[in-house]
């Protein structure tokens, strides 16, 4: 069988264990749902019969259902990004937050809930912050006199310590007893209030940043070419470098501004889906995405089901992603991320 082959069945085979997580992730919790509940709910519901006084009906569709699939989209964005940078840049230590976006988001959803703004308020706010940074970071890089991917992860890091440095004077001035607690919690990132209108918000934010990606994906491996290499094949590298920038950076705005700041999924998750299905990119991004969605709705659910408090998604991804990330490295082989530092 021809590494094609091969690789569309590894695919197909995670695609399928994503769906049976996402049916064991809708059916745990303190109410549980059995698999022939969520069905006979789901075809009531198509065919206009559904009883919505039921208790069941306002977990399935109200609670459970809008946050496995936001968790869906943020996991698959997030890792989708993770690979894309990693490619970009040839660096496994590269993930979805080295331009600072989500430092910038952080510090944008910070200073609104000092302000006291709603819920709406909060995500605008760190949403346009974390592209605000993105743009100037990127913007610092072409003032740099060094390469081109040198700059970026430099503007990267200082405009993360720029805005981390904003997020603790935010925390210092917070009102302890409130604001400060809440801040906090928010930047451990949590899915803890999200409802149908967030879920649409996310679809509809991601959708196309990762259609650009899934479509460019073939293409990422031209990273590992100079830029003259690139341009001798009738491809510009730099302007594929803005549009994938942009395309990680709505991604990860729209999450960071909508769930709080989660960690690991944009490293962690290449690297498994490189052990999956090799190198090359063409199978890696559409493999992190199902990989990442399975990553983060496995964590969730062990976040809002471990103990009677919920649990901040960072720490379980965190608790998750370390071990794994360490077995990664220690029976590591060498791999191609593409990428090159003309």
């Amino acid at each position: 069988m021809g590494i094609y082959k091969k690789n569309r069945s590894k695919i197909l085979i995670a695609a399928l264990l994503l769906f049976l997580i996402a049916l064991l992730s809708i059916g745990i919790g303190r109410f549980s749902l059995s698999f022939s509940d969520i069905f006979d709910l789901i075809i009531a519901r198509i065919g206009g019969v559904a009883d919505d006084t039921l208790p069941e009906y306002a977990i399935l569709f109200f609670m459970r259902l809008p946050r496995v699939i936001a968790v869906l989209i943020v996991g698959a964005g997030l890792s989708a990004s993770g690979a894309v940078y990693q490619a970009m840049f040839n660096n496994p230590m590269a993930s979805s937050d080295v331009l600072g976006a989500s430092q910038a988001a952080g510090f944008g959803a910070a200073y609104a809930i000092l302000m006291g703004y709603s819920s709406a308020g909060i995500t605008s706010t760190a949403f346009f912050l974390a592209m605000a940074g993105v743009f100037a970071s990127y913007f610092l890089s072409t003032r740099f006199k060094s390469s081109r991917i040198l700059s970026l992860i430099l503007a990267g890091i200082l405009m993360g310590s720029l805005f981390q440095s904003g997020i603790s004077y935010i925390k210092l001035v917070a009102d302890s007893e409130n604001m400060l607690p809440q801040i906090s919690f928010w930047l451990m990132g949590s899915f803890a209030s999200i409802r149908d209108v967030d879920s649409i918000y996310l679809l509809l934010m991601n959708i196309l940043p990762l259609i650009v990606i899934f479509l460019l994906r073939w293409r990422i491996n031209l990273f590992s070419l100079s830029s003259d290499e690139a341009k001798s094949i009738g491809v510009n590298i730099n302007r594929m470098r803005l549009i994938l920038i942009i395309a990680t950076s709505i991604i990860i705005a729209s999450t960071v501004s909508s769930v709080g700041i989660i960690g690991w999924i944009g490293l962690v998750v290449p690297h498994m889906a490189r052990r999956i299905v090799g190198d090359d990119n063409r199978y890696v991004i559409p493999m992190s995405m199902i990989v990442g969605a399975s990553f983060l709705l496995i964590s969730d659910t062990i976040a809002r089901s471990l103990s009677t408090l919920e649990l901040p998604i960072s720490i379980v991804t965190s608790l998750v992603g370390v071990p794994i990330f360490i077995i990664l490295l220690l029976s590591r082989r060498k791999a191609s991320y593409g990428g090159s530092y003309d």
